[in-house]
């Protein structure tokens, strides 16, 4: 299996990733992504609890921006 981590201009791209689940788990996943793994990029959440993942992405937006 092969993993495309450049884009057509040759740079460095993270690799995006998605979290099933909102809950303490999904969330505390979410934030390891959004935080820690400077590879990586949260690119989706979702869960069966209505509302839930827009509430956890609203959380992770501020440590994106702080990788970028």
């Amino acid at each position: 299996m092969a993993y495309i981590t450049q884009n057509s201009a040759g740079v460095q791209a993270p690799v995006r990733t998605g979290v099933i689940g909102s809950g303490w788990m999904g969330a505390f996943h979410a934030e390891s992504i959004a935080r820690r793994a400077l590879a990586m990029a949260l690119a989706c959440i979702e869960s069966v609890k209505q509302g839930a993942p827009a509430a956890v992405a609203a959380s992770t937006v501020d440590y994106a921006e702080e990788k970028s």
